[in-house]
């Protein structure tokens, strides 16, 4: 089953990236977001129960998580900061990872009330190789694209 799992993330990641020019991101994040929903469930053996009580804590948690992400980004060249410009996006991104820690040792409370510690555990583990499998079929398809192309 988890072979099955991972070629169809395979297979799935690089379709994403197999589309037109314009493949429209909405429609890429909703096919990577089933994905991540399928590996998650599949690798953590989630039950009926336990999903319908797990998937709403996860998706407010994925939901803060990336709010503190989209608020602490930075929209100009690094390479032109000035040392007191770099010692404040330092210092904010020391600030970020103390806010995402804080959220995750939040949401682990929230987790033990709906799946077991270990689940937890795994959970962990899943989505790191989700991410990872996730990175290398797009690069596979960015190999493929490149190979594709006429040498000039």
């Amino acid at each position: 089953m988890k072979n099955i799992i991972t070629a169809l993330l395979l297979l799935f990641g690089a379709s994403i990236f197999a589309q037109s020019k314009n493949p429209g991101p909405e429609k890429s994040r909703e096919r990577i977001e089933s994905l991540r929903i399928a590996f998650i469930t599949e690798r953590l053996n989630l039950t009926s129960k336990e999903s319908q009580q797990f998937w709403p804590v996860y998706n407010s948690f994925k939901e803060e998580s990336n709010q503190i992400r989209t608020n602490s980004r930075v929209d100009r060249e690094l390479d032109d900061l000035t040392e007191k410009e770099a010692e404040e996006f330092i210092l904010e991104r020391f600030s970020q990872q103390e806010r995402q820690l804080n959220l995750e040792k939040k949401y682990y409370g929230k987790f033990r009330e709906v799946i077991s510690v270990r689940k937890i555990a795994l959970l962990y583990d899943a989505e790191n190789e989700f991410k990872k499998k996730l990175l290398k079929a797009v690069k596979n398809r960015q190999e493929q694209g490149l190979k594709r192309r006429p040498q000039r």
